[in-house]
């Protein structure tokens, strides 16, 4: 990280537009900085759609400057009635200006737009100029911005996320070559997301030849303000790149176990095996243990840090005599030999899939798939408001909760640390899950094979 920051100097030209003397450029274009956001960087995104309906949305910006792409992203993020729950906003500044610079270029270009009250609420929590990460919340939590001061060739390879839209900006190529150079690109390949979006007013031709030599498609379409062109993409890598994101809530990590388990399901049934999965984190082969899941959640008080993820599955050899009547390899459910190698990289694949679908669109789609899946004829006994409880499963609720069906018929619902045994029970017509917890067999009717 830059030990010591310099911050921008603040100069306008002529025609009133900012200007930087160390770069020699403008910060936006002379048609108007906020008109510029929504053309290239909103509309180059297909923005406001793309986070429709999404928990979290994250926008990585390579120069932040003086803040409009930010504000423009979370003016429109306030007026879309269908925005995304959190929308997290990651930006780098080698140069930023000093507080009352900021206020000063922003009322230039501000005014009475609609963006102004915005833009006093970004001034006034501005952070003191000093080298590393910053945290600004607005909109009482929902709207994040972080703001990294530091050189880009610095701090984007070790940056921790994933981005779902890339607004690629700064002073120009020819200007500032290290914020376009192949380093950043590649950096930016590391942390782009599944189908992320790219934009930038840019079309130079080493610009185009790093987006694609780093797994971006690019497309060129008309620029802003009579310029004649500017590009817009994706990310489509040949290879698979690890992802990451900001870290969730700690309430959000238990359940993170079932989107788990349906990953795991899904490489065991890829695999040949009929597998299905047993609250809360087994999955079975024939009525005996295949493979299991176990999450734990590392903190600091109720920040969360990492999640370590185990996941056990018993893939080939001779079990023990004692192991062998509650628990299979995948070798024998599959009926076939496991190519390790090939197995623990579909594994990969499918968790992680799973576990994006999660963050990105939370429980329901993971308990849909779950219940497609599950074992059926499992009883458990728990403790029920303080009363034991003896019955058949019946599925899950809309937190990820067991649903617990008594001899009378009546759904209780259990959490985890309430159930005292789980168990496979004597084959017997099949209980569905109960009608508002998701899809299921009625009485008579024969489970579904899982969707696999």
């Amino acid at each position: 990280m830059t030990a010591t920051l310099t911050p921008a100097t603040l100069a306008f030209r002529e025609d009133g537009t900012p200007f930087s003397p160390i770069y020699g450029d403008v910060y936006h274009s002379t048609a108007g900085a906020f008109a510029q956001a929504q053309a290239v960087f909103l509309n180059g995104n297909a923005l406001p759609q793309r986070w429709q309906d999404r928990r979290i949305f994250t926008v990585v910006e390579t120069g932040f400057g003086m803040g409009v792409n930010f504000l423009a992203t979370w003016s429109a993020w306030r007026d879309d009635p269908a925005r995304c729950e959190r929308l997290h906003f990651v930006s780098v500044e080698k140069h930023p200006f000093a507080r009352n610079d900021l206020q000063t270029a922003l009322d230039a270009v501000v005014a009475h737009a609609r963006e102004a009250p915005l833009a006093r609420e970004l001034v006034n929590a501005w952070p003191m100029l000093v080298p590393g990460t910053h945290r600004l919340e607005f909109e009482g939590g929902r709207v994040t911005l972080t703001l990294v001061f530091g050189d880009a060739l610095e701090v984007f390879p070790k940056m921790w996320m994933r981005a779902d839209a890339i607004y690629l900006d700064g002073f120009a190529p020819a200007k500032n070559p290290d914020l376009w150079s192949t380093a950043i690109f590649k950096a930016l390949a590391r942390v782009a997301g599944e189908d992320a979006t790219f934009a930038t007013w840019s079309s130079s031709g080493d610009v185009k030849r790093a987006l694609q030599q780093n797994g971006f498609e690019y497309h060129k379409v008309e620029g802003f303000n009579g310029k004649w062109a500017m590009l817009v993409g994706r990310f489509t890598p040949r290879w698979r790149v690890r992802r990451y994101e900001p870290p969730l809530p700690l309430a959000l990590v238990p359940p993170m176990t079932l989107a788990i388990g349906v990953g795991v399901c899904e490489a065991a049934c890829e695999a040949g095996a009929d597998a299905r999965l047993k609250w809360p984190n087994d999955v079975l082969a024939s009525g005996r243990k295949l493979a299991g899941v176990l999450v734990e959640a590392q903190s600091q008080g109720s920040r969360l840090e990492s999640v370590v993820v185990g996941i056990g599955v018993n893939l080939g050899g001779e079990l023990p005599p004692e192991l062998a009547a509650r628990a299979t390899t995948l070798a024998a459910a599959a009926g076939c030999e496991i190519d390790r190698a090939r197995f623990i990289g579909a594994l990969l694949g499918h968790v992680e899939r799973w576990i994006d679908r999660y963050i990105a669109s939370g429980l329901p789609a993971v308990i849909a798939a779950w219940h497609e899946r599950m074992v059926h004829g499992i009883a458990a006994r728990a403790t029920v408001e303080g009363a034991p409880l003896e019955g058949e499963v019946a599925g899950l609720d809309g937190d990820g909760a067991l649903l617990l069906r008594d001899g009378a018929g009546r759904v209780h619902r259990v959490r985890s640390g309430d159930v005292e045994v789980i168990r496979v029970m004597p084959p017997r017509v099949a209980v569905g899950p109960d009608p508002g917890s998701g899809p299921g067999p009625g009485p008579g009717e024969e489970p579904a094979a899982p969707a696999c």
